[in-house]
């Protein structure tokens, strides 16, 4: 039975994390057929960071990490699902 996505674990809405540490988001989502997850960050896809499926990898985490990380369930069916979350990069 045909069903448009949905996100059921979204990740944090704010996540801080002290710089060279590494931190992991995951983003799960439900549907059929089962939805694909894509990230993206401030709007630009997944070229500086590990991204695969439901997890987003940040490693070694930098200043230029910080910003609006957004996961996107599409599966062709219904309308597509956003979770943003803010990530704030802190000073140890």
């Amino acid at each position: 039975m045909l069903a448009p996505p949905s996100i059921t674990g979204v990740p944090d809405r704010n996540a801080d994390v002290e710089i060279g540490k590494h931190l992991t988001l995951t983003c799960n989502a439900s549907g059929d057929p089962h939805p694909n997850i894509t990230w993206t960050k401030d709007g630009v896809s997944a070229n500086q960071f590990s991204a695969s499926g439901y997890s987003l990898h940040l490693v070694d985490v930098q200043k230029k990490d910080a910003g609006s990380y957004r996961c996107t369930a599409s599966n062709g069916y219904g309308d597509n699902v956003t979770s943003i979350s803010e990530v704030n990069v802190k000073r140890e």
